[in-house]
């Protein structure tokens, strides 16, 4: 099964790492199919992983509701189609970023080549649904984790600034009330607060 699982990761990566491309951003913008096609790679590893731990464990739980979240948000994509924004975050792009926290930890123990290692730097830590509500408002109503990414190592204040970068010179108000309702409201607190 653990082979299974890295050269899942593997596949993943590979997949993922096709539709980034550079800019001095760190973000990518992901359209309407290929976020979906991306996360169905996702539902796939997350059930392989739930399958892993015994039902009613703490793990069992923690990796059904990521394949939720996940699942939810590609229902979402379908229903808004090109009415949002699909970004991943890339921060260990920047390179002063990368200097500080290094590249993203895998959850898979993976033997990978420095070529590889490098890629990762591009590989999204996580994704975030922007939501156009009209000309000057946009709501995030997902983020959701890169599941073969074992823990988001970057500051979660980066991430906020890096959307507020995005949001603020345009005039353009940013409403992050619908994460109240997405994930007990864990991304909402972790902005809010």
């Amino acid at each position: 099964m653990k082979l299974i699982n890295s050269l899942f990761v593997l596949s993943i990566l590979n997949i993922h790492l096709l539709y980034v491309f550079a800019f001095e951003s760190r973000f990518v913008i992901y359209n309407p199919i290929e976020i979906r096609n991306l996360f169905k790679t996702f539902v796939v590893y997350t059930h392989q992983k739930k399958q892993q731990y015994q039902y009613g464990s703490q793990d069992y739980s923690l990796w059904t509701k990521s394949n939720q979240n996940i699942h939810d948000s590609i229902t979402f994509s379908k229903r808004r189609e090109n009415k949002s924004v699909y970004l991943g975050w890339i921060p260990q792009y920047n390179e002063d970023i990368y200097n500080i926290y290094g590249s993203p930890l895998l959850r898979e123990n993976i033997d990978i080549d420095k070529t590889t290692k490098s890629d990762l730097r591009r590989v999204a830590q996580c994704f975030v649904f922007l939501n156009i509500e009209s000309q000057n408002t946009i709501s995030i109503p997902y983020i959701i984790q890169n599941p073969i990414i074992n823990s988001i190592t970057v500051d979660l204040r980066i991430l906020k600034e890096d959307i507020l970068t995005l949001t603020e010179p345009n005039n353009i108000n940013l409403d992050l009330s619908p994460l109240k309702q997405f994930d007990s409201g864990r991304w909402y607190l972790d902005f809010t607060f």
